[in-house]
């Protein structure tokens, strides 16, 4: 079952550099006109005229100006995940009504912590171990599913992850409205987000890019909202997206993760995908890019041994 969600076309909205020291540059929020979702078989009904969600509900397409990015190829979801500072103020939550039947159940069942409808616990939910916090944050993550997500407290909080794949931009020497980044948040109303992409190293030991911020407050407010277990009622999806040129990357540059901060909290977050209409420009993840072999240590010597010896030779002859 697909519903197609449109809007009236929304300029492109640069958003402020705040005062933030270890800020470099504000990213340009990149607007979306359409989305479009299914519902797996066996998911409980959406109310409210078919939009609001307390089950299953998966991202097939958004619309940006002319381009549409769509089918699940085209979004490379989240691979590894560890979250690095602030564990108290985040966790993973899930749709209302999720039934279990559609065979993409919470992310809690999906990750092994508990059994198929069995009923998670606050304690549970609210852990702040890493072997389970971490495990049910990237069951979160790693689909197109919107109904599952984290939710954020009001303290700030960081976490790193790495993407199924890797990507370059498209277009690294202009700004364009089709964005690599494509991000989903409950509510709209994190005005400090803060990214620093994955460029190379391991995921153990990161090199990053330089610090942006944007603010959800300019997402798309889309027509979708999702209704979950922590929550009264359905609350509004919305969308927004990064082009990779916008963050100065260099045209060589490949983005495999993110380092994301939530620097005031309360960042309620439904999706983070790196998107490609043309899934073909997807490259390997990092952690399946060969790894550089470092020179012994006595080859430095042998090396500069070897130069000289040749400059001798030059001079004597």
């Amino acid at each position: 079952m697909l519903n197609r969600i449109t809007a009236r076309p929304l300029a492109m909205l640069a958003i402020a550099t705040f005062a933030y020291p270890v800020t470099e540059a504000s990213a340009t929020v990149i607007q979306p006109t359409a989305v479009t979702v299914s519902r797996p078989a066996g998911s409980a009904a959406p109310t409210n005229n078919g939009t609001a969600y307390s089950d299953d509900v998966l991202l097939e397409s958004v619309t940006f100006g002319s381009g549409t990015i769509s089918g699940s190829a085209s979004f490379s979801a989240v691979r590894r995940f560890e979250v690095l500072t602030g564990r108290t103020n985040i966790n993973a939550e899930f749709g209302d009504n999720d039934t279990a039947a559609d065979g993409d159940p919470n992310p809690f069942v999906k990750a092994g912590l508990v059994s198929a409808g069995q009923t998670v616990s606050a304690t549970l939910q609210e852990s702040t171990d890493p072997a389970i916090q971490d495990t049910a944050l990237l069951n979160v993550f790693n689909s197109r599913s919107l109904s599952e997500m984290s939710d954020g407290e009001s303290g700030a909080f960081s976490f790193k992850l790495l993407f199924e794949n890797g990507l370059r931009d498209d277009n690294p020497f202009a700004f364009d409205d089709t964005p690599e980044l494509l991000f989903v948040e409950r509510g709209g109303n994190d005005p400090n987000i803060q990214i620093e992409a994955i460029i190379g190293g391991t995921f153990e030991n990161p090199i990053y890019s330089s610090a942006y911020i944007f603010g959800s407050t300019s997402f798309w407010k889309s027509p979708i909202s999702v209704d979950t277990v922590e929550i009264g009622g359905p609350q509004v999806l919305t969308f927004g997206g990064i082009d990779l040129n916008d963050l100065k990357l260099g045209s060589d540059a490949v983005v495999y993760g993110l380092r994301v901060t939530a620097l005031n909290g309360g960042a309620d977050l439904n999706g983070m995908f790196l998107s490609a209409a043309d899934p073909s420009r997807f490259l390997s993840p990092l952690d399946q890019q060969p790894a550089s072999v470092p020179l012994p240590a006595s080859m430095p010597l042998l090396l500069c041994a070897t130069g000289a010896l040749a400059l001798l030779r030059r001079r004597t002859s």
